[in-house]
């Protein structure tokens, strides 16, 4: 059955009953069975086989002002324009009022079809569905509610918590933060000998069939020289490892010390800076036996915390490494092959933006 609201007695009557329901009611409700609205809503509904119709409207952009006059904040109705313009417009469907009256904003409720799914998506276009922002927010991504991933308004991404973390500037630069870095190991091979004041260099001896080492003797100090930049991946200021890489070469009992001398600034084309005073560090190997012959050994030099005129990139180092071997700590008469003398560092980027600096 249809109602059709007339000028009639019947509608004079109903009109008359709705406008005292108006004033005595606080809710309304509209069924067939006769019961009373819940008492949280102002219009309660209910019907087993009916739908509620919202005006259609044919809006004609998203900031409409004269099909609908003076649209309340939060109106809704459905739009049947299908070629609806302005920003947000996105073809018919339910439109609130995001706006204000005079400045009205109408804005497409999310849908099934407008909305990103988990279960994948399909028929997008990368022109203009995308997820993210349109404002200078950031994007976040979390699991187990906690930081994962982080796009800045400004298109800075962070991976990690947000202090451990491998930052990607907008243009593409990799850096590592915090405690997100990784270590390299240098690698110096010195193969130059050197006399001076009696300190003679090691001999290139045979170390495994026709190869051959540099290898110290006991008898006599004997030292090599080499210099070493440190490269374009370090953390600057970082602590530096150096160590050196040995193999006994007699079946002998003791243990050897080495000796590691250096000097090390930055380059500063504005101020060159000179080198300052050298520092000598010494370490001594664990005690070696007589069937460590051709074993391969390594001996640690403590670390070094550079100054604040040798933290920078393409700093230089000029190295002497030597073996002690006047001192009662190298108690190990036999030879000591140099296998090779590493510093490990660490990193926190792929290499710098510019030639000199990070």
């Amino acid at each position: 059955m249809k109602l059709y609201f007339k000028l009639t007695k019947l509608t004079s009557f109903l009109l008359f009953f709705l406008f005292i329901q108006k004033g005595t009611a606080q809710n309304i409700a509209i069924n067939t069975d006769g019961t009373n609205p819940d008492a949280s809503a102002m219009l309660d509904i209910v019907s087993a086989n009916k739908g509620l119709l919202m005006p259609r409207i044919a809006l004609t952009t998203t900031t409409d002002a004269t099909t609908i006059t003076s649209p309340a904040t939060g109106l809704l109705v459905y739009n049947t324009t299908a070629g609806i313009t302005g920003s947000g417009a996105a073809g018919t469907g339910f439109y609130y009022n995001a706006g204000t009256t005079g400045s009205p904003v109408w804005t497409k409720l999310v849908t099934d079809a407008t909305s990103w799914k988990t279960s994948g998506n399909s028929g997008t276009d990368s022109a203009n569905n995308f997820i993210g922002t349109t404002d200078g927010e950031s994007l976040m991504i979390k699991t187990n509610n906690t930081r994962r991933i982080n796009i800045s308004g400004v298109g800075e991404t962070t991976i990690g918590n947000g202090t451990d973390q491998v930052k990607v500037s907008p243009a593409g630069d990799i850096l590592l933060e915090g405690t997100a870095t990784a270590y390299n190991d240098m690698v110096v091979t010195p193969v130059s000998t050197y006399n001076k004041d009696g300190a003679s260099g090691p001999q290139f001896a045979t170390f495994k069939g026709s190869l051959q080492a540099l290898t110290f003797v006991h008898s006599s100090e004997q030292q090599v020289f080499f210099s070493i930049q440190m490269p374009h991946n370090w953390k600057e200021g970082s602590a530096i490892y150096p160590h050196i890489h040995w193999s006994p070469q007699s079946s002998t009992s003791g243990a050897v010390r080495w000796g590691f001398e250096y000097t090390w600034v930055n380059y500063d084309a504005a101020t060159p800076i000179a080198f300052p005073a050298n520092t000598t560090a010494y370490a001594t190997s664990v005690s070696v036996v007589s069937g460590d012959v051709d074993k391969h050994l390594i001996t640690m030099f403590s670390s070094i915390t550079p100054a604040s005129n040798q933290n920078k990139i393409s700093s230089i180092l000029m190295c002497r490494l030597f073996r002690n071997s006047s001192n009662g700590a190298d108690t190990y008469n036999g030879s000591a092959a140099l296998l090779s003398f590493d510093i490990h560092y660490q990193i926190d980027a792929i290499g710098s933006r510019t030639e000199y600096a990070k």
